[in-house]
């Protein structure tokens, strides 16, 4: 199985913030804004991946960071997962604020790289100012079947089971890919710390 994790970057809440709040209408000082760490929806999303991997070492996890060439702290973290490959793409290259424009630049990326993809995982919120409709509008930019709010997914019957819970009720779907996941932060996917010796080695790369 070959999944591919679209992640994006979130400025710290516990870095102190380094500009007068006014002087957030300066690009450049926003961009100044450091460190960036993953959202806890992006955390949840990578774990899912890296829970399928635990399941089937075969699994080829891969990872396209957002406002990566911006933060490469980030992209060390990222890759220190012991991923297949990360890359950053530029965030100020995509229009985030027009959702179906973002995902057909999305849609175009993915097909660059030129990667058979069976499912593609990303945080409920990622990439479309917390509307929660990114993830659903790329699923239909490439014709494939799309589920939202999943905390868990499984291994079953030469596909994957989709688990999450709504109220009182836990709901479970088996699909076979392709097919586009969000995903909610949940207990069950915590985002797990990665080897010292992965983050060293990220670290010379």
């Amino acid at each position: 199985m070959n999944i591919l994790v679209l992640l994006a970057g979130i400025i710290d809440p516990k870095w102190p913030l380094q500009f007068p709040v006014e002087d957030f209408r300066d690009g450049a000082a926003r961009n100044a804004v450091r460190p960036r760490i993953l959202s806890p929806f992006d955390e949840a999303s990578l774990e899912v991946a890296l829970k399928l991997r635990d399941d089937d070492p075969q699994t080829r996890i891969t990872a396209m960071v957002l406002e990566g060439r911006e933060s490469d702290q980030l992209l060390r973290s990222v890759a220190a997962f012991r991923l297949e490959d990360v890359t950053g793409v530029d965030a100020g290259s995509l229009e985030s604020w027009d959702v179906r424009s973002l995902s057909s630049q999305l849609r175009s990326i993915v097909l660059q790289r030129g990667e058979s993809v069976d499912l593609v995982l990303m945080g409920r919120e990622l990439g479309d100012r917390d509307d929660g409709t990114l993830a659903a509008c790329l699923a239909e930019q490439f014709a494939w079947r799309f589920v939202g709010l999943v905390q868990h997914i499984e291994r079953c019957d030469g596909g994957v089971q989709l688990i999450r819970e709504r109220g009182s009720m836990e709901e479970r779907i088996t699909l076979t890919g392709p097919l586009v996941a969000s995903v909610t932060n949940d207990r069950r996917n915590r985002l797990r710390h990665p080897l010292m010796k992965n983050v060293m080695a990220a670290k010379r790369a």
